[in-house]
This record gives structure tokens, sequence and C-alpha cells, in this order.
């Protein structure tokens, strides 16, 4: 944009030094250089009789406006402003030397009109970039889902079809309903339910992201199926010349390990399409509500399968992990056991470490040809007996489980982090304070009821009276757990 130099008469009023006018909006947020300096002629205006703001409008002295009326005012017909003489100015642009003729209402025109249309045609840009983009993933997810229920079905329609007619060995024998888990009912669902819903709503990303919250239950079906990998892999695995000789009968070019896998490929996928999906509706400013409900979904899923997974590595464990409620985490963690004070005594090692309701588990890190890796059930704790120290000396990422039933036994947990750490205290604190809570009700259920009329028992929320005095029972069990161990701030040296 130009910026304009005029020169005033002092007999005007004005000073003789030179000031500079530019031709820009007044929040304008880069201003044009100071020292930039424009010749100007000026036509069709006298200098002497107006002056130009720094909005190149022109504004007449007051004193001069009534002698300026047309003849025709005078007469009694009012005057067209549109016939109006405006200052016409003349500007020499400073790269070219060419003179651009020009009125001061057109330089204000000319200074918002390309901002906003550049960022009008910016935004449109991103609108249609965005959409484009989307598309590619929107097509990705449809056909890579058509191509997973024809690969689920080649599991279930050639072998599991074929495995009933050949020989199996006798350690064999029983055991083909481990290898293929729930895939049939898998199957199933993607066939005959998210696979048409995925081609109703493929180009439309809001009712994509509603189809994965209404099948929530059924993706579910991808932790039980996580569960019994595991055990699977451990069956092809030391019969794998059956397996390969079943391959070759159903003359498929894939082995049935490599199909196995799919389902926890595909699971994991669909969590990776839906953040570019959702990625890309944001940039389109589009709704997004329902597919960051389904990213919720599709985080919770994966994670709860892959912990499940972890838990159907453990072997030596009798009692079926399922009856202690459900896995809250799991991580391969440094843990020095038994009671030792100075900490330069304590010799850590590296266990895999597994938290549920109620049960937490220390197993030993295993690897076999025919398993893999695996984990071995070391030590347990029961949540009903646990106490937790939070605070070791000199160790800043440490914290300490024991039992209350043996109090010879200390398990030194070392995290990585301060944020693990605190992951991982926070959980079992939980967990701790909901048992306390849960005892109390046992202790006195007459706290949360009601005897109505006729003496028939109904729940009611609780007066002020009542949360006080629960207020305090439970200031008095946190003391209680205080003096046990089971606290946030008590510390080992």
């Amino acid at each position: 944009m130009s910026n304009v130099k005029k020169r005033r008469s002092e007999d005007d009023g004005y000073t003789s030094d030179s000031s500079l006018i530019f031709y820009r909006g007044p929040n304008h947020p880069h201003p044009l250089p100071q020292k930039l300096e424009v010749p100007v002629k000026l036509s069709n205006f006298s200098l002497s009789e107006s002056k130009i703001d720094t909005m190149g409008q022109s504004r007449s002295k007051p004193d001069r406006i009534a002698s300026k009326r047309s003849s025709s005012e005078e007469n009694g017909t009012p005057q067209n402003n549109n016939n109006v003489t405006r200052p016409t100015i003349i500007i020499q642009d400073a790269m070219t030397g060419k003179e651009i003729e020009t009125t001061s209402n057109d330089l204000q025109e000319t200074t918002e009109s390309p901002a906003e249309s550049e960022s009008s045609n910016l935004n449109s840009e991103e609108i249609v970039n965005a959409r484009y983009k989307r598309s590619f993933v929107l097509q990705e997810l449809l056909e890579t889902e058509q191509n997973y229920v024809l690969d689920l079905d080649i599991i279930v329609h050639s072998y599991m079809e074929e495995i009933k007619n050949i020989d199996l060995p006798e350690g064999l024998k029983g055991k083909e309903k481990i290898v293929f888990g729930n895939i049939r009912a898998i199957l199933a669902f993607h066939r005959d339910k998210f696979l048409p819903g995925v081609q109703q709503f493929h180009d439309n990303p809001q009712e994509l992201g509603a189809l994965f919250t209404k099948y929530e239950k059924q993706l579910r079906l991808y932790i039980t199926y996580c569960e019994n990998k595991p055990r699977s892999e451990y069956i092809v695995t030391e019969f794998m010349s059956t397996f390969r000789k079943l391959s070759q009968q159903v003359n498929r070019k894939f082995q049935i390990q490599d199909l196995l896998i799919k389902p926890i490929q595909r699971i994991m996928k669909y969590q990776l399409l839906l953040k570019d999906i959702l990625k890309y509706t944001e940039r389109a400013h589009e709704p997004v509500i329902s597919l960051h409900k389904a990213m919720d979904v599709m985080h919770a899923v994966p994670q709860a399968a892959n912990n499940m997974m972890e838990v159907g590595r453990i072997d030596g464990f009798e009692v079926k992990l399922a009856v202690h409620g459900t896995i809250l985490l799991q991580d391969t963690l440094h843990v020095a056991e038994f009671k030792i004070k100075k900490s330069e005594d304590r010799k850590y090692k590296l266990r895999r470490v597994f938290l549920f309701e109620q049960i937490f588990l220390i197993c030993d890190l295993c690897e076999s040809p025919t398993m893999g890796h695996y984990y071995k059930h070391r030590n347990s704790i029961k949540v009903s007996e646990l106490r937790l120290v939070e605070t070791v000396h000199q160790e800043p990422f440490s914290f300490v489980l024991s039992s209350t039933r043996n109090a010879n036994i200390d398990m030194y947990i070392q995290t990585r982090t301060a944020e693990v750490k605190e992951e991982w205290t926070r959980a079992i604190q939980d967990i701790l304070d909901k048992q306390t809570d849960f005892l109390q009700i046992l202790q006195n259920p007459l706290s949360s009821m009601h005897l109505g009329p006729e003496g028939s028992s109904t729940r009611v929320s609780r007066t002020q009276s009542d949360r006080q005095d629960a207020s305090a029972e439970n200031h008095k069990h946190k003391h209680k757990r205080h003096r046990d161990g089971n606290t946030r701030h008590r510390t080992i040296h």
C-alpha cells in the first residue's frame, strides 16, 4: 500500500515541515515504514480550501462550505451527493515510476478489502483441503474394513472347517477351539453390523463416530480374544507342522498365525484412523462431539485388550484371575523384596507387575522357544491386606507395598519417572479408599438407609448430620491407615 506525502502551507495555519499520511485502517497491525516518501500530485482540489485526514477522506473547512454551495442549491434544489467532485490523487509507484490516478475514497476501500478477501480465501482453502484429505482416510477405513471381513471369513469358513477333516495329533485334540478363540463371534459382528454401518456412513464423519459408541459393547469382544491369544500362540507354535499342513490344504498364501494376529492389528488401527478423521474434521470447522466420544471408546477398548493379553501370559497362578476383578494397571518395573532397611542393600530386579481390583501380582519375566515371552507368578498380596507407603528416603521414584498378614516382607517398587509413580500410587490409594468406604457401609448400613412407614427400607440421600458423622468416621479410618502405614505421608528410611 502506498503512503502519501503532502506539504501544507504556513499561511494555511500548518507548519512547513513534511508529514506523512498513511492510507491504512486505524487498527492495522503493520504500519508502513516511517521514512518512505511517495511523490503526490493533487488536482481538482485546493489545499487552501481543504485538508485530508489520515483515512484519505476530504473534509472542507466549515467557513469555506457556504461559499462552495452550487447555484442549484441556492435555488432550493438539493444537490446530488453523487455528483460532488472528489479529490483526485495521483500516486507515483515507487517501484515502477508509473503514476496511478485514484480518489481518497478508493484508497480507503483498497486498504480493507484485500485483507478481508485474503482471510476469506485462506479459510475456504483450508476447509476444502481438510475435507479432501479426510476423504482419503474415510475411504481407507471402508476398504480396509471390507478386506478385514474377508480375512475373518477365511479363518472361519476355511481353516476352522478344514481342521475338522484332518487327523490331529493327540496333544492337539480338543484344543482347536483355543486356537481360534471367539473369532466366529467377531466375524458375525463385523459382517452383519459394523461393516454395513461403515458403508452407510463412510462419507458422514458425525454418524461414523456415533457408530463406534453404538457398538462399544460388541467391540469388547476383542478383550476376550486378546486374553486368549497367548494360549493360542502357544498351541500353534507347539504344533506348527500340523498348521502348515492345514494352510496347504486350504490353499492359502497366509499362514494361520498371520491371520490370527489380524484382529489385534485391526482393533489398534481404528484409533489411528479416527485420530486423522477427527483432525481433518476440526480443520474443516465441522462438529466433532461424536468423534471425540468414538476416540474415547477406541482408546479404552484397545488398552483393556492389551492388558488382558498380558494377563493371558501369566503362568503358575492357580486361581482364575477374572475373579479378582478388572485389571487396572500393568507394567515392567524394578522390584526389591524382603524387609531391608538400608537402600544400598536393596537389590532391584525387573518384574512384571499387575494391579487388579482385588489383588496385586508380581511375576518373573520368562522366555521359551514354544511360549515366547511369558510371566511366572512370584508373589501376590490381596488388596484387603495391602498397606501402601508412598515415600522412600533417597528414592524419589519408589513406593512400598506390604501385607498386614506378613510383616516380614516389604515390596519396594521403583518406577522410571515421578509421573509413573503417581499413576500407580494414586490407583492403589483409590482402591484402598473405596475398600474403607465399603467396610464402613457394612459396619453401619443404616447410615444410608431410611425405614419407611411400614418398615420397608428405602435408600435416601443422607442428611447433613449423617454426612458429618460419615466424614468424621472416614477421618478416623484415614488416621487408622496412617498408623498402619497405608498413607501418603509416611516415609521409610
